[in-house]
């Protein structure tokens, strides 16, 4: 049990993670490379074991539109207002899962324009 948990917090929040998973991707792969896992062990610590995911894995569910107080507390709805979760809503109410190929399509983020040069003096030096 962790540090300040009841084992009832811990079995609620393993349910929590492992409904989400379960209900929102095609298999333990896909959720593996959406959410930066590196191998379904990684999920299974999550979800039979109660292990806090790893900082990069919360930002990639947080990306996808999950309410972070909700997965880890209980606390307030399941998805957030963003247009990331709207569209993982849809999916799933369609009766769909998240696939790699509908991540990288309509979830990923686009990739930026590369940062400035480092050589390039700034604007306000002579």
């Amino acid at each position: 049990m962790r540090k300040g948990l009841t084992e009832t917090e811990v079995l609620e929040f393993q349910t929590r993670i492992r409904t989400f998973f379960e209900k929102t991707f095609a298999n333990q792969i896909v959720a593996c490379v959406v959410l930066s896992m590196s191998a379904p062990s990684q999920l299974r610590g999550y979800t039979r074991i109660g292990y806090t995911p790893h900082f990069d894995v919360l930002v990639s569910m947080s990306r996808l539109g999950i309410n972070l107080n909700w997965l880890l507390l209980g606390v307030g709805e399941q998805w957030t207002d963003s247009p990331n979760a709207k569209k993982v809503q849809a999916l799933l109410a369609s009766g769909s899962k998240i696939t790699i190929e509908y991540y990288y399509r309509e979830l990923a983020a686009p990739a930026t324009s590369a940062a400035p040069s480092q050589t390039q003096p700034h604007k306000d030096l002579p």
